[in-house]
């Protein structure tokens, strides 16, 4: 079983990169957007594959780096 973790985006993403994936992608990122929420939401299961890569942490916080692709797109 696997723990369902909190999912935080700092202010500065949301300001830079996700506001350009909106406009970019519309419709289509707001369903990649949920999906990413909910894959890092078990990033325990997430963490054994190659698409995400631990870049720095501790036992309270950590940081990832993770490949996707919007819905729709080639």
């Amino acid at each position: 079983m696997s723990t369902n973790y909190a999912v935080l985006v700092e202010h500065f993403a949301e300001r830079h990169y996700i506001k350009n994936f909106e406009k970019k992608y519309k419709c289509a990122w707001y369903i990649t957007w949920s999906a990413v929420v909910e894959e890092l939401k078990r990033l325990d299961s997430l963490a054994l594959t190659s698409i995400a890569e631990k870049i720095c942490g501790n036992s309270v916080v950590s940081v990832y780096k993770i490949e996707f692709r919007v819905a729709g797109t080639r």
